[in-house]
């Protein structure tokens, strides 16, 4: 009796090793992204190398902040901020997160004042994002206005050649994330006047936004957040006169709602 007990726990252990072993096979299953520095004759080339395709997105948070988050992958190196020893960039930093199942990567380059990096695609693997004291012959495109120390903000934008919506149909054309005194702020703006309806679920916990009478007019439609307690926005046309926005929330949270003009801005705070 005692060696058919024995010989259980044994299998037992061994399957949970088993589980165990395939769950971390799974979660290494992403390529891996690695960032090199070079700095040359007082220019800097920052280049972005992974073992896989990845796809990415870039925002100018403000004037000497330049993001680029790269969909798919997993950082190979350190998490932190590295100096770079230039006069151009100060530093850059990496961060990893997830959106759902996928991880994500996020580079952030603190530049000079002024500066206006050039970013290049060489295939499917690299990337690189080049910093030269020679400046564009056109004049920089005019940054965001500059946010808190502590802010971090994500937009989705209207793109430029999108046809806009028909007469009496309102359009969502931009939905920006940031952080504002200790609170996480959604704003999403629209042609005109919104009408929504909010709905909070749970299992897992969320805050969903049908906006009655609108067309979605964005570029995307998921924005990653590093912002507590968001943990991602999801947009899509839920049907043919309603957009819906939805705010996936990594922990129950408190908020309010508060529509002026044409935006409406959900506000966000952890539970005490």
């Amino acid at each position: 009796m005692r060696i058919m007990r024995w010989a259980w726990g044994l299998t037992t252990l061994i399957v949970a090793g088993l589980v165990l072993s395939n769950q971390t096979l799974l979660a290494a299953d992403a390529p891996t992204v690695h960032v090199n520095v070079v700095v040359k004759d007082g220019n800097v080339q920052l280049e972005v190398e992974a073992n896989g395709p990845f796809e990415y997105t870039t925002y100018r948070p403000s004037t000497s902040l330049y993001v680029i988050d790269l969909k798919g992958v997993a950082a190979a190196d350190p998490a932190g901020e590295h100096a770079v020893t230039s006069n151009l960039v100060k530093s850059y930093r990496v961060i990893s997160f997830s959106a759902g199942d996928k991880p994500e990567v996020r580079i952030e380059i603190l530049l000079k004042e002024g500066v206006e990096p050039r970013l290049q695609r060489n295939g499917s693997q690299n990337l690189t994002l080049l910093v030269s004291r020679v400046e564009n012959a056109s004049p920089p495109a005019q940054p965001t206005p500059p946010q808190p120390a502590t802010a971090v903000v994500r937009a989705v934008t209207k793109p430029s050649d999108t046809k806009n919506p028909g007469p009496g149909v309102g359009a969502i054309e931009q939905v920006h994330l940031a952080q504002n005194a200790g609170a996480t702020e959604v704003s999403i703006s629209g042609s005109g006047p919104l009408t929504y309806h909010a709905l909070h679920l749970q299992g897992p916990d969320r805050l969903v936004l049908d906006f009655a009478g609108s067309h979605l007019n964005t570029s995307e439609n998921h924005i990653a957040s590093n912002l507590d307690p968001v943990r991602a926005i999801r947009l899509g046309q839920f049907t043919a006169e309603t957009s819906r926005v939805v705010i996936d929330l990594s922990e129950p949270a408190r908020y309010s709602i508060k529509a002026e003009g044409n935006t409406v801005t959900v506000t966000l705070r952890p539970r005490p």
